[in-house]
């Protein structure tokens, strides 16, 4: 691809008497492709480090909306012969004292392809987020299912033999839901180890969503083979995905099979629980 990309790198401006600032995100105009686009980190916790008191979901709204508005940019670009600096004044910010101000374009020819040339310069403005994201070791499904089988034949190990590791799913002929544990009391429990403690937080509600599908899918066969399943949930590490977190509970909530949500705060009462209804069965 040949062509010529402008951008302009969004900062975020925590005191303007010393200087300090962060980039935050960077606005594309691809004008022979007619492509407008924003592009920001997937976590920006490294603010919320520097700059305590900033409010992140502040932030994030502004950085959602410049993201939704771009595209829309595109037919206004004929109306910018002279530069789009005042693309920026007339349809995101206006350059004031405000701690969020975009720079003046930069141009130079593009490289490669458009995603291409995106993430280059991604890479030179905002791979430092990425990388400190990146960083932090995110736990898996299994995780919470071994902590609480750990934590049941700590309180009665000779109940070992009545937990049993998943052989078969839950199928149908297109579906399959996969789980970590079975007991028996009368109705068959299966409990599923369930992690959004993942590296990009759209994944959560998404997760959640086919989940809740899956479920429903299967709630005749659940039901005729009188099954229970309990999700023990592991919430996310980075503080701001835990909004989607939220949501992705009350997806779960809402399946039409016979299933309960546990978090990872109620694991000590649910083990208990467990522990007592197996006893209760022998």
């Amino acid at each position: 691809m040949s062509g010529t990309v402008s951008y302009s790198i969004l900062k975020y401006t925590h005191s303007k008497l010393i200087g300090e600032e962060l980039n935050v995100g960077i606005l594309f105009v691809f004008p022979e492709d007619g492509h407008v686009e924003f592009v920001y980190p997937s976590s920006i916790q490294r603010i919320k480090k520097a700059y305590p008191n900033v409010s992140i979901e502040l932030l994030k709204s502004y950085l959602h909306s410049f993201k939704v508005k771009a595209p829309k940019m595109v037919s206004s670009l004929k109306n910018y012969v002279f530069g789009y600096d005042e693309l920026i004044n007339e349809q995101f910010l206006v350059t004031d004292g405000s701690s969020l101000q975009f720079t003046n374009f930069s141009h130079a020819l593009s490289v490669n392809s458009i995603e291409y040339t995106k993430k280059m310069y991604f890479d030179l403005y905002l791979d430092s987020y990425e990388v400190a994201h990146s960083e932090v070791k995110h736990k898996s499904d299994k995780l919470i299912v071994n902590e609480c089988k750990k934590i049941i034949l700590g309180k009665r190990p000779e109940i070992e033999k009545a937990l049993h590791v998943a052989k078969q799913p839950l199928a149908s002929d297109k579906v399959v839901f996969k789980y970590d544990l079975s007991w028996q009391n009368g109705t068959c429990n299966l409990i599923k180890g369930v992690t959004f403690d993942l590296s990009e937080e759209e994944g959560i509600v998404n997760k959640a969503l086919l989940i809740q599908n899956q479920l429903n899918h299967l709630s005749g066969i659940i039901s005729k083979q009188n099954s229970r399943i309990d999700l023990l949930l592991i919430k996310p590490q980075v503080p701001s995905f835990l909004d989607s977190y939220n949501y992705a509970k009350q997806i779960l909530d809402k399946t039409g099979a016979n299933a309960a949500v546990i978090e990872e705060s109620q694991i000590e009462t649910y083990t208990d629980k467990v522990v007592k209804e197996i006893e209760f069965q022998d």
